[in-house]
């Protein structure tokens, strides 16, 4: 099994945030990433941060006190063989595609490839006890309803 290891940039540093409205949120808004796009349900795009690049895209939002943050990125380089030891198996599905489903410092994580592309969704929940965060399954269902967009 193949271990990916995820390029990412500055993103605050580039200073390329666009605000969207559910109404405003299109490919237009997103045109300057070659990254295949994957756009959260409506009710987490209605006050959503849009930043993108050619290599990647991130949508930062929150919703009922749950903040939400779907990157995406093409560049990506595989690890050298066992560098990284025995990956673990993954423990989800994303529309099929093998996921890793985790916690890390109280941050619910859900990683998968699609299109071509590596996606990481993070929720941050506003207590520890948020059946949101401590349930594996709500991360999995809201991964599984984004739309890709191209």
């Amino acid at each position: 099994m193949m271990r990916l290891v995820v390029v990412w940039g500055l993103l605050a540093a580039l200073g390329c945030a666009e605000s969207v409205t559910s109404e405003s949120t299109s490919v237009a808004n997103l045109s300057r990433t070659e990254t295949p796009v994957l756009l959260l349900p409506e009710p987490y795009m209605r006050s959503a941060a849009v930043m993108a690049e050619a290599r990647w895209f991130a949508i930062d939002t929150t919703e009922e006190g749950l903040n939400v943050h779907l990157h995406g990125t093409h560049a990506f380089v595989e690890a050298p063989a066992g560098a990284l030891g025995e990956p673990p198996a993954p423990n989800a599905s994303v529309r099929g595609n093998p996921a890793y489903n985790y916690v890390e410092e109280s941050v619910r994580v859900l990683t998968w490839m699609e299109q071509g592309a590596a996606y990481s969704l993070d929720l941050v929940c506003p207590s520890e006890g948020d059946a949101r965060c401590a349930d594996e399954s709500f991360i999995v269902e809201l991964a599984s309803q984004t739309e890709p967009v191209r």
